[in-house]
């Protein structure tokens, strides 16, 4: 059974990088790099419908109680990953109300070819000039799918894209380096580049208008998301609980360092009150002064080598 449930993964893992060449780019599969994900809203529900068919299923293909210990947990974690990425996708709707998303298709698909991928420096190289063609094709379907997202979530979403322009313009061709591809990497480049400044125009002129979505998810999606994305058997609340007790308990133990350390530090000087204030304040002066116990720039590196040696 253990065997059954990897190679039901293994397609399932298949299909899924052949839709989402990205994704297998960024988990070191790079059989696609010369591809982009299709982001219409077309492609985006049959991601959806894909992962609810293979979450259901699941047990039907898979018989837990016949799987090894080992094959239990990774059934739980496919399973758990699958319940998670159906529920983000139909409660938040990154592609249409974060913009930020797209940011990953503009420049990061091109950029980690050029800083990660193993495979020859031609070969990513034209790979990239393969990717940057199809850019046109995802800012058309950003700007197809995006209705009104929060404001902050936009504003970032500008800033980063100023930042893809940039890479088009400039970073790539030190990062390819001196390579004879370089006419037809300039030629892409410079067509992105000018995509990317016409989507900037969308981003500011015609999406900020109408960006009044909330970020905020409210209390009952921000506590299935924190279930989801933990997936630790604890909820919101009990998480906080738990923050709070041990912050709580690292103030205590720091208080009481502080005060051993007081005297060395503040010789002469009356420790302040024993109150919650006063505790406070015991902890920020030894810490302040802590601080100020460090090396200078130029000798970074031979004290972090004489540190790892220690």
């Amino acid at each position: 059974m253990d065997k059954k449930l990897s190679i039901y993964f293994q397609d399932y893992l298949e299909t899924e990088f052949r839709h989402q060449p990205l994704e297998a780019t960024e988990l070191g599969d790079h059989r696609f790099d010369s591809l982009l994900d299709d982001l219409s809203r077309e492609a985006l529900a049959a991601r959806r419908v894909r992962a609810t068919e293979a979450l259901e299923a699941l047990p039907r293909q898979i018989e837990y109680a016949h799987l090894s210990l080992d094959g239990q947990v990774d059934y739980e974690i496919f399973s758990q990953d699958l319940t998670r990425s159906i529920w983000l996708a139909e409660n938040l709707h990154p592609f249409e109300d974060d913009p930020r998303v797209y940011g990953g298709y503009l420049s990061d698909s091109v950029y980690r070819l050029l800083t990660q991928s193993t495979l020859p420096k031609e070969t990513n190289i034209a790979n990239c000039v393969a990717r940057m063609e199809q850019i046109p094709r995802v800012v058309a379907a950003a700007k197809a799918n995006l209705r009104h997202p929060a404001r902050p979530l936009l504003e970032t979403a500008i800033r980063q894209n100023q930042g893809s322009i940039a890479f088009y313009a400039k970073d790539i061709f030190e990062y390819a380096g001196k390579t004879p591809q370089l006419v037809s990497l300039k030629a892409s480049a410079q067509r992105v580049a000018a995509c990317l400044r016409e989507y900037q125009g969308f981003l500011e002129k015609d999406l900020l208008p109408r960006a009044t979505g909330e970020w905020r998810l409210g209390r009952d999606k921000f506590c299935r998301k924190f279930e989801l994305e933990m997936d630790a058997n604890l909820t919101a609340d009990q998480a906080l609980a738990e923050a709070q007790a041990e912050f709580e308990r690292v103030q205590r133990d720091m208080y009481v360092v502080a005060r051993q350390l007081w005297s060395g530090f503040y010789p002469g000087r009356a420790l302040p009150p024993d109150d919650a204030a006063g505790r406070r304040e015991t902890i920020q002066r030894v810490l302040d002064r802590i601080g100020q116990d460090h090396g200078r720039p130029e000798n970074l590196t031979r004290d972090v080598r004489k540190a790892v040696a220690q």
